[in-house]
């Protein structure tokens, strides 16, 4: 009587989160459009851009804060305004003083 071994194949796990990452370095894409990030950019004490947000929490002359994938980013300053909104995009205009992350 002849014994036949069984193949298991175990499949391969592969990782989503490492493959999008290895896509996005390859394709030198951005990591605010692959995940739930938001990106900032200031242009001195001046102007500030914020991408990927997800809606306004406060504004006021003093005070904006913006709500994002992963807390509400808060600048503080004088005479700031919304100069931008567009779609997800948003840019601050006024005299910047500080900018907080709350997670």
């Amino acid at each position: 009587m002849a014994y036949k071994s069984k193949m298991i194949r175990k499949p391969i796990k592969t990782n989503k989160h490492n493959i999008a990452h290895r896509v996005m370095h390859t394709l030198e894409i951005p990591l605010e459009v692959l995940e739930d990030v938001s990106a900032i950019t200031m242009w001195g004490n001046s102007y500030a851009r914020v991408e990927n947000h997800k809606g306004i929490v406060t504004l006021q002359p003093e005070l904006i804060r913006l709500r994002t994938g992963d807390g509400i980013v808060s600048f503080s300053g004088k005479s700031l305004m919304l100069e931008l909104l567009e779609g997800n995009m948003v840019r601050i205009k006024g005299v910047i003083n500080t900018i907080d992350y709350l997670v």
